[in-house]
């Protein structure tokens, strides 16, 4: 059995969600680019690639490997971080970005991989869609290969993320974090830019304004004395 989501339902169901507009784009059959549109000038830039292991055929499990050129020293960690969100026991992760994302360990999905298997999980770039395939199966979790060399998300309360937020989340942590920070920043860099461009100039300004007083004042008071 197969069923398919389009790019364009998944990019509505995101910006329905955290006002975020982002634009889908496979890259392969098993890859595909993430691309901010509504972000500023240097966040619109950054290309969120997420990459299927295809070799990778534990049924109901799927391998990932997450990454963003340049900006990868500072979106994967983002990422990672990101899927301790999700109910325990969903996500398995390195520090070098690749992900095994557990199927049947999200409520939704549980009743359905215990009866199928999902196998296969691709890009289309003819129809715009991911592609999911799955067949009946009667293969149990304990008879799946031990996950080594992995760290664990476990300190999630399951009842609070039932929605399984995994695609949203994840654009969302990697291009709204630090946003605020860098807004502080722009605002520093540009009290610093009127500071020294027209310092001088306000300082000039001050001292005739604070002169022109006194010497009213003088003048004033030289009156009164003679008067």
């Amino acid at each position: 059995m197969k069923f398919s989501i389009t790019f364009h339902e998944i990019e509505a169901l995101i910006k329905a969600h955290y006002g975020l507009e982002l634009k889908l784009r496979q890259v392969s059959d098993y890859e595909i680019r993430i691309q901010p549109r509504n972000m500023d000038f240097l966040q619109n830039r950054v290309k969120l690639r997420i990459a299927i292991e295809p070799e990778y055929d534990v049924p109901n499990r799927i391998k990932l490997k997450v990454s963003a050129g340049a900006f990868s020293p500072i979106v994967v960690p983002k990422v990672l971080g990101l899927l301790s969100e999700l109910p325990a026991g969903c996500a398995a992760t390195k520090e070098d970005g690749n992900i095994i994302i557990l199927l049947d360990k999200f409520t939704q999905l549980a009743n359905m991989c215990s009866m199928c298997e999902i196998f296969d999980i691709r890009f289309s770039g003819y129809t715009d869609e991911v592609e999911v395939s799955a067949r009946f199966s009667n293969v149990k979790p304990e008879d799946y290969p031990e996950i080594k060399d992995y760290s664990f998300n476990s300190n999630v309360n399951i009842k609070e993320h039932e929605q399984g937020r995994v695609m949203m989340d994840i654009a969302r942590s990697i291009f709204e974090s630090d946003k605020i920070d860098e807004e502080l920043q722009t605002l520093k860099d540009k009290a610093t830019e009127l500071k020294n461009v027209h310092g001088d100039e306000l300082k000039d300004t001050a001292l005739s304004f604070l002169k022109k007083l006194c010497s009213n004042y003088v003048d004033k008071t030289s009156k009164d004395d003679t008067g």
